[in-house]
């Protein structure tokens, strides 16, 4: 069993057509928490697939939980360590679960939907944010195997700064 394969059950469910309300309230609730729980194995996969000897443990973890520490909030500030954005959106995804197992006084498809600071306004929504999550996952890597990279102001500055000289070059 894998990660990914709860994550391939949640998309069948997410993406059936609506046939009976009640049953389909459900279906969408049992996916959003599956899709979670895959994106949470997916994680921890791949962060033990970047430093085997840091992140190791969160698989243990899983087993034997260490008191008083929660495997989700181990398992999302490791993600935030190496990517905030996709440790924040797998935050919301945790959230999205949280409402869908213990929250069966709101509706899960009444529209629009915030969660944290996401709005959602329809089911095929949710999905592609959840299949975003995982992509953003598999595409973590080692901050340190990165290498330098510049925002794109700076990138501006750069490119200006070597006109600059360039410039100046011609000028003498």
């Amino acid at each position: 069993m894998t990660g990914k394969k709860y994550i391939q059950l949640a998309q069948n469910l997410l993406q059936k057509k609506d046939k009976n309300k009640d049953s389909f309230e459900a279906e969408i609730r049992a996916a959003l928490s599956r899709y979670y729980y895959g994106l949470l194995h997916c994680a921890i996969d791949k962060l033990i697939q970047i430093n085997r000897e840091e992140f190791e443990s969160l698989k243990e973890n899983l087993t034997n939980p260490i008191p008083d520490r929660s495997i989700h909030t181990s398992v999302i500030s490791s993600v935030k360590s190496k990517n905030s954005i996709v440790g924040t959106s797998l935050d919301i995804a945790r959230e999205l679960r949280v409402l869908s197992d213990y929250h069966f006084d709101k509706l899960i498809l009444k529209f629009p939907l915030k969660v944290k600071d996401k709005n959602f306004s329809s089911k095929d929504d949710i999905l592609t944010f959840l299949n975003d999550v995982e992509n953003k996952i598999n595409r973590l890597q080692n901050k340190k195997d990165i290498g330098l990279r510049a925002d794109i102001k700076g990138l501006d500055n750069l490119t200006n700064l070597l006109k600059l000289k360039k410039w100046k070059r011609k000028m003498l």
